[in-house]
């Protein structure tokens, strides 16, 4: 969470009557927009970071909500999913309703797990290194491939920076407020 403080009072004492009328409206404005920004960058941001395999995923994944005139002046900028705090903050990732995660090899073998998900020649055996995801090829005894792996947890980096974007796009503030004050002048009714 983040908290923009600035001396109020004394802008307000340099403002026309206009201005200071169309005050709150304007900050409300420059929360939107700021958390606009946020949201904006973080989708940009995303494909720079992780293969985003469903392109509609970064337009819809970062989710914002705009600040309202009234109650706490605040807006939210957040991730849909639950599983990207752990990218966030780094940390171990477990299975939420089975025993393991699945981790695939790589997107050729993604595909692979998806399309086979109910195929009698897909099963799982203890590898070397643990259980692992295997397709039997061919007829009868044929070849197998490794699809994938099982892991009861899996670790994750700290890599998404969401906070990171946050403090970058709080550098904009003040051009932000100055033109949300113009439009709301502008717009006065």
């Amino acid at each position: 969470m983040f908290r923009v403080e600035h001396d109020l009072d004394k802008l307000q004492r340099s403002l026309t009557a206009m201005e200071r009328k169309q005050f709150p409206f304007a900050q409300v404005l420059t929360v939107t927009r700021l958390a606009s920004v946020q949201q904006q960058t973080i989708r940009n941001d995303l494909p720079k970071k992780f293969r985003i395999r469903r392109k509609a995923w970064a337009r819809t994944g970062v989710l914002m909500r705009k600040a309202e005139k009234k109650g706490p002046l605040e807006s939210f900028v957040w991730m849909r999913d639950w599983y990207w705090q752990t990218h966030e903050t780094g940390g171990t990732r477990k299975p939420r309703s089975s025993r393991f995660l699945t981790v695939p090899l790589n997107e050729k073998m993604r595909r692979a797990l998806k399309r086979t998900k109910n195929d009698a020649r897909v099963f799982i055996a203890r590898g070397k290194k643990g259980l692992v995801i295997l397709e039997r090829s061919g007829k009868g005894r044929g070849k197998l491939r490794l699809l994938g792996g099982l892991e009861k947890a899996v670790d994750h980096k700290e890599k998404l920076g969401f906070m990171d974007t946050a403090n970058r796009t709080m550098k904009q503030t003040t051009n932000i407020f100055r033109k949300s004050l113009a439009f709301a002048v502008k717009t006065n009714k």
